[in-house]
This record gives structure tokens, sequence and C-alpha cells, in this order.
């Protein structure tokens, strides 16, 4: 699975040392390419013994995909539920967002979008982008919304700014139609916060245009955003 990179709450996830052990499974659905169930692995050499792989040989930081005849093994081995079977899985180590009370958006945009409770999603990647098509941004998966007029896309290329490099930035955005007013308040927010510094309210209001409720805003910037800055 290519994790998709939607902007925000993607963006700050460190793992601490203490937790280099610990894994996060994950169910995909094929039709949108969408985290539908997950779990923390707390039997990780359990899981290795069921897939024949050997636990000295995992790396740090690596992500594992499963096919959904390995998924079937992991669900039956760990006691997952069953609602996961017949597709695809990946295996993640555990990072900061997992101690969040809320599920962050990210790899869950396009479900939430269809049950209108996500206004807007965006996601970024390098022009020309280095990684193949769709990988980074899903594009295949919201092309026949875009078509049908469910949502309405927006596709933004930024020139470098770096001298070292001549990769860009292309930034998409998916906006459900009486929420296209996001598009334009994220693409300002955004020039300004980088013009004139990123700050936490920046962060907030970031939050708040990608459907995160006050609440959650605020969780995020206690837990998370304070202790990185």
């Amino acid at each position: 699975m290519g994790a998709t990179s939607e902007a925000g709450r993607s963006d700050i996830d460190p793992v601490t040392t203490d937790a280099r052990n610990r894994f996060v499974i994950e169910a995909i659905d094929p039709a949108t390419g969408c985290i539908v169930y997950d779990a923390e692995v707390h039997d990780l050499l359990k899981l290795c013994k069921v897939l024949d792989l050997d636990p000295a040989e995992m790396e740090p930081g690596a992500d594992y995909e499963f096919d959904a005849a390995q998924m079937a093994l992991i669900i039956g081995a760990l006691g997952l539920e069953h609602a996961a079977l017949g597709i695809t899985g990946v295996l993640r180590p555990w990072g900061r967002l997992d101690q969040l009370p809320y599920k962050v958006h990210t790899n869950r945009e396009l479900l939430m979008m269809l049950a209108g409770t996500k206004p807007l999603a965006v996601f970024h990647d390098c022009h020309p982008s280095r990684r193949p098509p769709f990988e980074v941004i899903p594009e295949n998966f919201y092309a026949p919304y875009v078509e049908s007029g469910r949502f309405i896309m927006r596709e933004v290329i930024a020139p470098s700014t770096d001298p070292r490099t001549t990769l860009g930035v292309r930034t998409v955005l998916y906006a459900l139609p009486t929420e296209q007013w996001r598009i334009d308040a994220y693409l300002l927010l955004r020039q300004t916060g980088f013009k004139y510094g990123w700050s936490e309210t920046c962060e907030r209001m970031e939050g708040s245009l990608l459907g995160y409720t006050d609440e959650q805003n605020d969780i995020f910037i206690e837990r998370i955003y304070r202790t990185k800055v």
C-alpha cells in the first residue's frame, strides 16, 4: 500500500525509543485504499511465527505489507475482528499519533468524505514525483467522484524555493461541493503561514479546515504540536 500523504496530522509523528517494538496492524479496503480496521500488536513474536518471519530481521521504522491470505492468518492468530477478512493489510511501527484518543484522518480521507464527515482532504508530493503515479496522491481512487461532481478537485504546483533542487511541490485538494470555500481558505493559510511563520494558531486553523473538531485540535496541540515545537 502506498501511504497517502494528507497535510496536517500526518506531518508530526516521531517514534520514541521505548516504542520501537510496538506495532500497529491496519486492514486496507482495496476499493478506497483506506484503513477500515486497525489494532496494536501486543505479541509480535506470535505474529512473526504465524507469518514465518524472523523478528530480528525486522527493520525499525519499516512498513510490512500483507496480502489477503496473510491477513487471514494474522486475524486468526491475533483474534482480530473478522470483518477485516478478505482484504490486504499493513504492519507499521507505533507512532506518537497513536496515543491520541481519536483517529487521525490520514489514510481514512476518502471513506470519511464519502460519509460526509470530512469536508476537505489535502495531499502533497514533490513535482515531478519521484514515486509511481498514485502512490503518494491517491488520484485514482478520487477520480470517479470528481467526474461525477461529488467532489471538487484543485491542483496547485509551486516551484522549488531551494536552489539545490529543481523539484517543486504539487498539492491536490478535494472538497465536498458545499465546502469548496475551504480550498481557497487552506491555500491562503499555507501561503500566509509559510511567509510569516507557521504558528499554533495556523496549526489549529489547518485542523479545523480539514474537519477536526475543536476538542480534537485542543488535544493535538497539547500532546503533539507543543511537544514537537
